[in-house]
């Protein structure tokens, strides 16, 4: 509603969850996801923030996964005695498949909530385990069961590995040491990587992992048995390829797959395909329906190969060609090069800008005709009426000031009397205080008096003497201290009551001012619309010469990246991000620009390659291209859009809009 971005800082995960349009959980300083708060719970990253979120906290188990036919069993590696559950192997596609062979021990999680001991649950008859009951924790609409996957004596510490948390509509009948059964929701389970505690079914995996095997020297992935020059499929038999979602084109291509599921992960389209027998993700358009068809391209040049024993035997292409560069302004690049046609470039933004600010001043100066014109027509009609209307302001102003006096004057009684009132209630309270302490030394004095009298005790009589001329030499400082803070506290109460006045005094009195300025500013407008006109373009004239002159001085601002003696002209929407980000260091670094392979255009006198191979995958065709840069040997990638003669010179030019800019000493991201 105020359109404004908060960052709240907390460590109760009520508030977060409640306030928060966007989570950052963090652990140590460092950030675990960043997501909306339905994301956080239904699709942890990782172990921590599981446990983190929710109440009570999620239950984690030691399993294995091992793929049998379409399912996968999940074992019991503390509980051995339990059955395993059974879940779909389509329901673990994301996962990588080393750890569906049941010899990689992982950490199952699941919430209260996922595993019930209702009736209506346990008829269904699937995953369903023993768990003997520890303790209840009763929260009125609903029950906590703690117990555990093994026999246990007595109440179980929460520590144990078998430990679970049941959510019930109440106790049911059963009382702590009972056995019951709980069927698990295996579709609302989490699997986490016990050395990462990264989740391994993540709801958008990175890669695709497809069976792919090898016969008389082609590769037989989606049924159709291919081998372009630059597949290395000649290095093994069988194995699998992992393919980044990115690397798939839908809407491109002749490969044919059957849409079985639709995910949406926030602005992502997820779709689980089959094609030719395997099953695969993609992201696809909004609107994508289950059970149609959609055509789709591979990028092998994306492709990581591997063999049955999950060795890397062929590595992708790198997906960005990079380039080293540095960051030069106008006055150095043409110092070093003494090329004119950086002058000119800056003349040329200098000319665009002042033509396009002829055109905002014609249309301001014609606006500010007809406004005008409008306004001295106004002005005509309400002439003979300003007099009048002057005599109904002053007045009504008059009137205004009146109140502000008699505010003043009320105000000044108000004073009077608040310290007239509270000096009589000083010397009421003050005179309480002399009597009060009257009293406590005639009492003091009559009681040593009397003790004086009866007590023939020498060492008594002369004990009370001491304490008597204790209480007298200290009576004063007693009395004094006790009207010191009687006066202070009504003291107090009084600035309290003052300030209250005056506060109230000056709000009432600024009201007033401000509709006295009102009425002026008012009756300034209404009855002399020619000269606010004139006041108003007055005005906007002026802001537009600021912002031309500030124009012009950012078109004088020509920045440059350097490779050897090409300079390219840097855009100002990444001048700015770079200098943001930089600030006056922004000369002193090295740059590394990340293109993609299609992000490179041809123009004369740029940077010269000479094209020294044809890398062929298939649907994707690249020329390696090898130039220098600085000394230093620069390889890239050119998609194929036209013919290139191997051994050729061509002269490219990065486009930096598509590429990514990085300060290279830190890694540092800057567009």
């Amino acid at each position: 509603q105020l359109k404004t971005t908060f960052i709240y800082v907390t460590h109760d995960q009520v508030e977060a969850m409640t306030l928060g349009t966007r989570v950052v959980v963090m652990k140590l300083g460092f950030v675990q996801q960043i997501d909306s708060p339905q994301n956080l719970y239904d699709h942890p990253i990782n172990k921590f923030v599981a446990g983190f979120i929710g109440t009570p906290q999620m239950n984690f188990f030691n399993v294995t996964l091992k793929e049998e036919k379409d399912d996968v069993l999940i074992s019991w590696v503390d509980a051995p005695d339990q059955p395993a559950l059974k879940v779909n192997k389509d329901a673990l596609l994301k996962a990588e498949k080393k750890y569906l062979q049941g010899d990689i021990p992982v950490t199952l999680g699941f919430r209260c909530e996922a595993v019930s001991a209702e009736e209506e649950e346990l008829q269904k008859g699937d995953n369903i385990v023993d768990v003997t009951i520890s303790h209840f924790e009763e929260l009125g609409n609903e029950t906590l069961i703690y117990g555990d996957l093994k026999e246990i004596g007595g109440l179980t510490s929460g520590d144990s590995n078998t430990a679970i948390i049941i959510k019930a509509s109440s106790k049911m009948g059963h009382v702590a040491g009972d056995v019951i059964k709980a069927r698990i929701d295996v579709e609302k389970i989490h699997l986490f990587d016990n050395d990462t505690e990264m989740t391994i079914i993540p709801p958008v995996p990175d890669h695709n992992v497809i069976p792919v095997e090898i016969k008389n020297g082609k590769m037989d992935l989606f049924g159709v048995a291919t081998k372009p020059e630059s597949i290395p499929v000649e290095i093994l038999t069988k194995g699998t390829i992992s393919l980044p979602l990115t690397a798939f084109t839908v809407g491109k291509g002749s490969l044919e797959a059957k849409v079985l599921l639709v995910e949406k992960h926030d602005e992502l389209n997820l779709a689980m395909v089959e094609c030719q027998g395997k099953k695969f993700f993609l992201f696809v358009e909004e609107g994508t329906k289950v059970g149609s068809k959609i055509t789709f391209s591979v990028d092998y040049s994306r492709a990581t190969f591997r063999d049955e024993e999950e060795n890397v035997v062929a590595s992708p292409l790198q997906e960005r060609d990079f380039l080293y560069t540095r960051f030069v302004n106008l006055k150095t690049a043409f110092e070093e090069s003494r090329d004119q046609k950086f002058m000119e470039i800056k003349d040329r933004r200098v000319g665009e800008v002042e033509k396009e600010f002829e055109e905002k001043e014609k249309l301001l100066a014609d606006e500010k005709n007809l406004a005008l014109q409008d306004a001295q027509r106004k002005q005509d009609e309400i002439n003979p009426s300003i007099e009048e209307n002057r005599a109904k302001m002053v007045a009504e102003n008059a009137k205004l000031s009146q109140e502000i006096q008699e505010l003043k004057v009320n105000y000044k009684n108000e004073v009077k009397e608040l310290k007239a009132k509270h000096a009589q209630i000083i010397k009421e309270e003050t005179a309480k205080i002399e009597e009060e302490y009257k009293g406590i030394w005639e009492r003091e004095k009559a009681d040593y008096q009397k003790a004086m009298a009866t007590n023939k005790d020498k060492e008594s009589r002369r004990s009370r003497k001491l304490s008597y001329q204790v209480f007298k030499e200290s009576f004063p400082q007693m009395k004094s201290n006790a009207l010191e803070r009687k006066v202070n506290a009504l003291e107090f109460d009084k600035e309290t009551e003052l300030n209250g006045a005056k506060a109230h005094y000056t709000q009432q009195k600024g009201l007033l001012e401000d509709t006295i300025k009102e009425n002026k500013k008012k009756f300034e407008e209404e009855n002399f619309p020619l000269k606010e006109t004139e006041k108003l373009y007055a005005q906007k004239e002026k802001e537009l010469k600021k912002e031309k002159d500030d124009a012009i001085l950012r078109a004088q601002l020509v920045f440059f990246f350097k490779y050897d003696d090409y300079y390219q002209v840097v855009p100002d929407e990444i001048t700015n991000k770079i200098i943001q980000g930089l600030g006056n260091k922004v000369f002193t670094k090295i740059f590394r620009i990340e293109v993609p392979h299609n992000a490179f255009a041809e123009q004369e006198n740029t940077l010269p390659f000479k094209a020294v191979a044809l890398v062929n995958y298939g649907d994707v065709k690249l020329y390696k291209c090898i130039g220098q840069i600085d000394g230093s040997e620069a390889i890239i990638y050119l998609d194929k859009t036209r013919e290139i003669n191997l051994g050729d010179t061509i002269y490219l030019r990065p486009e930096l809009e598509k590429a990514q800019i990085y300060e290279d000493d830190r890694n540092i991201r800057l567009y």
